[in-house]
């Protein structure tokens, strides 16, 4: 059952399993990983005794059918579909499943979302504390960009880092700004796709993130895992004209690129998946 599996997550998984232990329980989750989440609801309504979902498609746009409920799906041919089409549905098929994040796979280059009823909810929020399980799982929202904000502002929370002194010096100053993301910064734009349907890079894109120094040299941090959540990293500073070149191989693959500015008071944040966001550091 579901039910069980959201209890072992929350009770008995330790941190450095907690991935593993969802990855063997695939099919028990809904995964953004194939653009294949009718097939995955299929089965698990198939479980729950629950009516399909099914998808129509009208000149350009892509409508989800739900009993008597639709939801256009908001596709921008992009790598990021595969999240907006479980998120569309999970926002249609509520109440009669609610389908939450797990905050443990943000970062990962797929998510899983846990289907349970809102009553079933409801009880692991009795059982082990409504701050325990929005630490580990981030109900959809009105908006995926809204939803990751959120579940990497739980993923910080549950692991904060101590000041130990980072593997590389020239990391120390990025690091310890970035230890801050996103609580003391203010997100200045939405998220940004840079990876095509292939899987190549938005060029474009990334070039126009670049676009917004103004400055002629751009401090570099090229980080492994989630922004602010190690220490292992590396800092450097390029001219402008460089940065593209110098950035592009490092980009994905589980590391993370972050721009700053000449006074680090504007960051853009290149997350290992594939998506970029701009934060600017309140000033003082």
């Amino acid at each position: 059952m579901s039910l069980q599996i959201g209890r072992n997550l929350l009770n008995e998984i330790s941190d450095d399993r907690y991935v593993e232990f969802i990855s063997n329980n695939y099919e028990k989750f809904v995964w953004d990983e194939y653009g294949d989440e009718l097939e995955q609801w299929e089965s698990i309504a198939q479980q729950r005794n629950l009516p399909l979902v099914s998808a129509v498609i009208r000149d350009k746009d892509t409508i989800y059918y739900y009993k008597v409920k639709n939801a256009l799906v908001p596709f921008q041919n992009e790598r990021g579909d595969n999240t907006i089409g479980v998120h569309t549905m999970g926002n249609l098929v509520y109440p009669d499943l609610e389908l939450r994040v797990s905050v443990d796979t943000i970062g990962n280059s797929e998510f899983a979302f846990l289907p349970l009823t809102p009553d079933e909810w409801v009880k692991l929020e009795n059982e082990y504390g409504v701050n325990v399980v929005e630490s580990r799982f981030t109900p959809l929202g009105a908006s995926v960009n809204d939803m990751l904000v959120r579940a990497q502002r739980a993923y910080d929370l549950r692991y904060p880092q101590d000041a130990d002194t980072p593997t590389d010096p020239s990391a120390a100053p990025y690091i310890a700004l970035l230890k801050k993301l996103p609580n003391d910064w203010q997100q200045s734009a939405e998220y940004t796709n840079l990876q095509n349907s292939d899987g190549t890079l938005r060029i474009d894109r990334l070039d126009s993130l670049i676009e917004v120094f103004s400055e002629k040299n751009i401090n570099i941090f090229f980080g492994k895992g989630i922004i602010g959540q190690d220490k292992d990293g590396v800092g450097t500073k390029l001219q402008k004209p460089a940065v593209l070149a110098g950035i592009f191989s490092k980009i994905g693959g589980g590391n993370c690129t972050c721009l700053f500015d000449e006074s680090c008071s504007r960051v853009v944040v290149i997350h290992s998946n594939y998506t970029a966001c701009v934060w600017m550091r309140p000033k003082m």
